[in-house]
């Protein structure tokens, strides 16, 4: 079975999925960043469910990394550098805004040209980046550096 052992979901659907397909449970199960995961409850639920470890929220305070360290059921990992997806759109908005057009339309790759990003409440620009499946991935205005830490 190609010698994969560990997979990572993204999301209780994606553990739902693996599971269903793998119902010996012969792979572990590492539960990503994007589970937004802030306290041990919500370590405990995934370790009570068959999650083998999770990576922490990236919006995790620094107190808060320390004090989950301490308690956590479950091995743990950290994000601690770089660009970080703060949101994911569904729909092409770089294709929307400019051509007018909806996600059955064809794709005429206004994302290829040139780079793209919204402006926040702050003033900020935050880069939005386009992916293959016509998805935008709207970035934190700053990468995450947490080396010196």
């Amino acid at each position: 079975m190609l010698g994969i052992r560990k997979m990572y979901a993204a999301n209780l659907g994606a553990y739902a999925l693996i599971r269903e397909n793998d119902p010996q449970a012969h792979f572990e199960i590492h539960a990503d960043f994007t589970w937004n995961l802030f306290n041990a409850e919500a370590l405990g639920y995934l370790q009570s469910i068959g999650i083998n470890s999770a990576t922490l929220s990236a919006e995790l305070s620094f107190a808060g990394v320390v004090s989950l360290i301490q308690e956590a059921p479950l091995p743990i990992e950290l994000l601690v550098h770089g660009s970080i997806a703060t949101m994911l759109l569904e729909s092409c908005l770089i294709t929307g805004l400019l051509g007018h057009l909806t996600k059955q339309d064809a794709c005429p790759g206004y994302c290829t040209k040139t780079s793209y990003g919204l402006r926040d409440r702050l003033g900020k620009t935050r880069l939005l980046v386009p992916d293959q499946y016509c998805r935008n991935h709207l970035l934190a205005e700053k990468d995450l550096c947490l080396l010196d830490v």
